[in-house]
C-alpha cells in the first residue's frame, strides 16, 4: 500500500467516522501539535540514554497516542486518559523538585542542550493545551484530559530544571576539585593483587574490632577492582561500601569531607542526588593516593560511621606499604 493517497491534496482530511475536516481545523491543529510533541519527546529519549526519568517519558508517549486516538474519534464513549496518569505526573514532579533548590527568578532556556530540548517540548505541550481548550469549546473534552496536558508541561519544565541543576553541580565539582591534589592523574594503577592485599589488612583490623564489614576498592575511574565481604557482614553493607569507593574515586575527596560540602549553601549541595544515587556523603570512603595522585577509592561499610571512617583511614595508612609491595613484586617478575 502506498503511503500517499492524494485524498488530502485539496487541504482536507478525514476522521475515523469518515467526516471531512479542513487541515486548518482547530482539532487538526491539536492533533498535529500532539504529534509534534510526541516526536520531540522521542528525540529527547534518543539523546539521553541513562536518565532516571526516561521510563516516564515513554509512558507519556503512549498516553499521547491514546489521546490522539480519542480526539480523532467523535463517537468515543470514554476518554482513555485516567486520573491515575495525572497523579503519576504529580508524584514525579514532586520527586524531582525535592532534588534541587526552588527557583527564585525567571529561567532563561539554554543552560544545556538537553534542558533546551526539554524546554522546547514544554512549549509545544503548552501550545497543545491551548488548542485543546479551543477544541473543548466546540467538542466537549473530559476535564481530566485538560488537567493531564497542564501537568505534562509542568513535568517537562521540572525535568529541564533538574537537568540544569545537575549541570551546575558538575561545574561546581570541577571547580572545587581543582583545589585538591591528584585530579585526573593516572600514572600509577592499582592491581587486583594490590587491592586484595589492602583489603586483607583492613579485614585483620576489623576482626580485632569485632566488626564484620565489607571492603571495596575502585580504580581511578570509580570501577570496582575488588570487593571483600567478611562473614556475617550485613547484606546492605555491600552496595554502601561499593558506592563509598566509587564516590571517593570519582569525586577525589573522602565521603566524610564531601558530606560537609553538600549541605545547603555549600558549593556541592545536591551532588548526592546525581549519578543514579551512587554518591555517598557520609564517612567510610577515602581516595587512594600515590605521590599526591588519586589512583583509586576505598570504601568500608558495616560498623558505625565512626568505625567505618577509622577502618577506611587505617586502610589509607597502609597504601604506601602495599604499593611498595606491588612495585617489588612487579620488579621481581621482570628479572
Amino acid at each position: 500500500m502506498k503511503i500517499y493517497t492524494k485524498s488530502g491534496d485539496e487541504g482536507n482530511t478525514i476522521n475515523l467516522q469518515g467526516k471531512f475536516l479542513t487541515k486548518d481545523d482547530d482539532k487538526i491543529h491539536l492533533l498535529g501539535t500532539l504529534d509534534e510533541l510526541n516526536s520531540y519527546i522521542g528525540w529527547i529519549i534518543s539523546f539521553e540514554k541513562n536518565a532516571p526519568w526516561l521510563q516516564s517519558l515513554k509512558l507519556i508517549q503512549n498516553n499521547l497516542m491514546l489521546l490522539m486516538a480519542d480526539l480523532a474519534n467523535d463517537e468515543k464513549k470514554e476518554w482513555q486518559i485516567q486520573q491515575k496518569e495525572i497523579t503519576y505526573l504529580e508524584k514525579e514532579i514532586d520527586k524531582l523538585q525535592a532534588q534541587f533548590p526552588k527557583q527564585k527568578k525567571f529561567v532563561l532556556p539554554g543552560k544545556t542542550v538537553l534542558s533546551s530540548m526539554l524546554d522546547i517540548a514544554r512549549t509545544v505541550a503548552r501550545r497543545g493545551e491551548r488548542y485543546l481548550i479551543t477544541v473543548d469549546k466546540r467538542d466537549a473534552v473530559e476535564p481530566r484530559v485538560k488537567q493531564y496536558m497542564n501537568r505534562l508541561s509542568d513535568y517537562l519544565y521540572t525535568i529541564a530544571r533538574y537537568v540544569d541543576f545537575q549541570s551546575i553541580i558538575e561545574e561546581a565539582v570541577v571547580e572545587v576539585l581543582q583545589h585538591h591534589d591528584g585530579i585526573g592523574q593516572k600514572d600509577i594503577k592499582l592491581t587486583l593483587e594490590t587491592a586484595k592485599k589492602l583489603m586483607d589488612k583492613i579485614e585483620i583490623k576489623a576482626k580485632k574490632m569485632g566488626l564484620p564489614v565489607v571492603v571495596a576498592v575502585a580504580n581511578s575511574e570509580g570501577n570496582m577492582i575488588g570487593v571483600h565481604v567478611m562473614d556475617h557482614a550485613l547484606p546492605a553493607s555491600y552496595d554502601i561500601a561499593v558506592n563509598k569507593a566509587y564516590t571517593a574515586a570519582a569525586v577525589r575527596i573522602s565521603t566524610k569531607e564531601l558530606g560537609k560540602l553538600c549541605k545547603p549553601g555549600e558549593p556541592l549541595y545536591g551532588i548526592q542526588n546525581t549519578n543514579q544515587g551512587k554518591i555517598v556523603t557520609f564517612g567510610g570512603g577515602c581516595p587512594i593516593k600515590a605521590q599526591n595522585k588519586v589512583i583509586g577509592g576505598l570504601g568500608v561499610s558495616g560498623g558505625s560511621a565512626e568505625q567505618d571512617i577509622l577502618l577506611a583511614e587505617y586502610g589509607i595508612e597502609q597504601v604506601e606499604e602495599v604499593l611498595k609491595w606491588q612495585w617489588q613484586t612487579e620488579k621481581s617478575r621482570k628479572l
